[in-house]
């Protein structure tokens, strides 16, 4: 038998952060599926980030905001599954309605900071090691020109670009990206 545990004040903070976020609608959780106690579908497990979007507005059978973990039956690929994400295991979440988000930076898997380290220094536009903000104001001014606006029409009336077209008719299909 294992003992039972309070949740720490870290596990509050999301939780409350969370019901806030529900109330103005759907939010995208970022989890670390590899944290333990996380439980998702098998093809999602191996992954290093999984993006889940939830709502109250879904009508998900079970969507519990529970002191320890979220527990959500989700759908993938028209699978019904049950998902149990401990607070510690989500490290950001976001409003699709207001773009409000969260952060929580000691949740991040410590393979996507390492990954994002290694893409940062590799980037050839990076300062290398010893220039500081100082060396980097007293480089001399770009001599190369602004800019340059776009031409106007020849033809007043002519309307530019062509007028997009309007989606296909029939409902929005969504489809899974993995990143």
């Amino acid at each position: 038998m294992t003992a039972a545990r309070f949740p720490t004040p870290a596990e509050r903070a999301r939780r409350a952060r969370l019901i806030e976020m529900l109330d103005e609608g759907k939010v995208l959780l970022q989890v670390a599926p590899r944290h333990p106690e996380v439980d998702l579908p098998d093809h999602l497990r191996g992954e290093l980030v999984v993006g889940l979007a939830i709502s109250r507005r879904f009508g998900l059978r079970v969507l519990e905001l529970g002191p320890l973990a979220v527990k959500a039956e989700l759908s993938f690929g028209g699978e019904r599954y049950l998902c149990v994400l401990p607070w510690l295991s989500i490290f950001s979440m976001k409003s699709y309605v207001t773009d409000a988000q969260a952060f929580f930076p000691e949740s991040v898997p410590g393979e996507l900071l390492a990954g994002l380290a290694l893409a940062r220094a590799e980037e050839p536009d990076a300062p290398g090691e010893g220039s500081g903000p100082d060396e980097a104001s007293s480089a001399p001014p770009s001599s190369a020109p602004p800019p340059e606006e776009p031409p106007e029409p020849d033809d007043p009336d002519d309307p530019g670009d062509p007028p997009k077209k309007d989606p296909p008719p029939g409902p929005p299909r969504l489809r899974l990206v993995r990143s």
